[in-house]
């Protein structure tokens, strides 16, 4: 998975240039899932001793916030501001009423060596131009599997990223399928999650085990036909 950097047309006055730059995120990493990912990367603790670390962090940084602290960690710097305009240096702060915008916010500073090691190792690649109501498949693993490893069992459930992947559930002409050697499709008995950047889409029990390419396909105009993209790498498909 990498960024994708894209460029669109300028429609902002205060820009000369006509077009401008943009990236696209790979994917959205949740709470559970990155979890997972550091128990996976780390030989000592569990899953759940590290939920119950970020849980404990996520209280101890509140509390210390709270009370006005700067909270420094390996990422950021956190601080809580307060915002707002006065008539004389003596007016009340009053958060929350009047017309002088007085509220608190919180201000987060990314620590430049997180950054700047970022920044130097980032994956990228330019988008080419191309018919931009098309979906883009950029992965594909099973639910709680790992980066790389393209196999799932029958029944199983994989998460598809990417990008315009959302479809009309109901139409059986569209959605995820399984594509053999010989050009049969076979689609997906149920999507759990079908959203424009991730679907979950479950193996059916009647697939037989067996190589398979991970189609998707949509139709963003029902007056045109279905737009298509097919993952690079064959999936393997194994017996419950």
């Amino acid at each position: 998975m990498a960024l994708t950097v894209v460029s669109k047309k300028n429609t902002l006055q205060s820009c000369k240039s006509k077009y401008l730059v943009y990236g696209i995120n790979s994917g959205v990493i949740t709470e559970a899932e990155l979890e997972r990912e550091i128990a996976r990367n780390n030989t000592t603790l569990t899953a759940v001793d590290i939920a119950a670390a970020m849980k404990a962090l996520y209280q101890v940084i509140e509390r210390l916030l709270e009370n006005g602290s700067k909270v420094e960690t390996p990422i950021c710097l956190l601080s809580v501001c307060a915002h707002g305009k006065l008539d004389s240096d003596m007016d009340t702060f009053t958060p929350g009423a009047g017309d002088k915008g007085h509220r608190f916010g919180i201000a987060v500073r990314m620590n430049p060596k997180f950054r700047k090691e970022i920044i130097e190792n980032l994956k990228w690649e330019r988008a080419e131009r191309f018919d931009e109501t098309c979906p883009v498949i950029t992965d594909v693993k099973t639910v709680y599997g790992t980066d790389g490893v393209y196999e799932a069992k029958q029944g199983e459930c994989i998460r598809i990223k990417g990008r315009r992947l959302g479809f009309d559930v109901i139409n059986e002409k569209i959605g995820i399928f399984f594509t053999d050697a010989s050009g049969t499709d076979v689609r997906s008995d149920y999507f759990p999650v079908c959203e424009a950047a991730t679907v979950v889409a479950r193996i059916p029990d009647t697939l037989a085990p067996g190589k398979y390419k991970v189609k998707i396909l949509t139709c963003p105009d029902p007056k045109k036909e279905a737009k298509k993209s097919v993952f690079d790498n064959e999936y393997e498909i194994k017996a419950k």
